[in-house]
């Protein structure tokens, strides 16, 4: 889970980037820098690339949500089981 967690944040600091870097070729376009082509094709890359970032998150998010809840279920019945079973050394 903590390494989904690490991946997540990457993640996320990658589609901070991609906003960043858009926004600069963006200005690049209106300034004439870069030709409108070079500028579609690019924020098409992109663009592409955060729509896959953020449905790897949507998913590993799932997974690591999954991975505590069923962790949380096993130590709540962990504990249930170590109150109501007396272990063969504790009877009398």
């Amino acid at each position: 889970a903590q390494k989904r967690k690490r991946e997540i944040a990457q993640a996320e600091k990658r589609i901070g980037e991609l906003d960043r870097i858009f926004k600069r070729i963006y200005e690049d376009d209106i300034s004439g820098t870069i030709s409108h082509e070079r500028f579609l094709k690019l924020s098409a890359d992109y663009e592409a690339e955060q729509r896959e970032l953020t449905e790897q998150i949507k998913t590993w998010r799932e997974v690591v949500e999954t991975f505590e809840q069923d962790r949380s279920d096993f130590d709540s019945f962990a504990a249930i089981v170590r109150k109501y079973v007396i272990h063969p050394y504790d009877r009398q």
